[in-house]
């Protein structure tokens, strides 16, 4: 009589321990689940800091201008500059410096049929990637970021020439996305370009 006890007892033990060693495994498979994640987040974290540090670096080098080894001119300003930074950033200027070219013997390239504003502009972003440039400096600025192949900045800037769209600056800017829009940096923004301004009555009218 005491048998179908017994073995209530044990198959409720049994229970007992296959459900303890379920929540133990769980816990362990849950907490293995966690460490790719964690590692994912430190990971991430640590490129993120490593970013704003190489950003810091960079930003220093082009406010600081220290043991520089060429110099950018045009309309009669100088930019001290490092030819390493610039042949990083434009095939264009890595031709010069590193060739048969005339700039790299004397390490001073003159730019011309621009200004001094786009002229700093494309040199600031050389160095530090960031886009700092006034409206009116922007179409200059397009055409440097083509001329120099710095496509980073030419996608930059033609998605900077979307902002701000006026009558009287609509057609100018539709004249110059669309003169480069087989530019890898440009593509993409000469077909937003048309979507904005067909959306636009007075903008419409202004630029056709």
């Amino acid at each position: 009589m005491a048998l179908p006890g017994r073995r209530m007892r044990i198959a409720t033990r049994l229970d007992e321990i296959s459900r303890s060693m379920a929540a133990t495994e769980a816990s362990a498979l849950r907490e293995l689940l966690l460490i790719p994640f964690a590692s994912v987040n430190e990971s991430a974290s640590k490129k993120r800091k490593q970013g704003s540090l190489l950003q810091e670096r960079a930003q220093h080098l082009w406010e600081k201008r220290e043991f520089t080894d060429a110099i950018v001119t045009c309309e009669g300003s100088s930019f001290p500059v490092h030819r390493a930074v610039l042949a990083s950033a434009s095939p264009v200027l890595q031709r010069a410096f590193a060739g048969g070219m005339s700039e790299a013997a004397s390490a001073e390239y003159a730019i011309r049929d621009s200004s001094q504003v786009p002229v700093e502009a494309l040199l600031r972003f050389c160095y530090t990637g960031s886009l700092s440039c006034p409206a009116e400096g922007l179409p200059q600025l397009l055409e440097l970021a083509v001329l120099y192949e710095v496509a980073a900045l030419s996608e930059a800037v033609a998605d900077a020439l979307l902002e701000g769209l006026l009558p009287e600056n609509v057609r100018g800017r539709g004249q110059l996305l669309k003169r480069h829009g087989g530019h890898p940096g440009v593509q993409a923004v000469w077909p937003r370009f048309l979507d904005l301004v067909a959306a636009d009555r007075v903008l419409l009218a202004a630029a056709f």
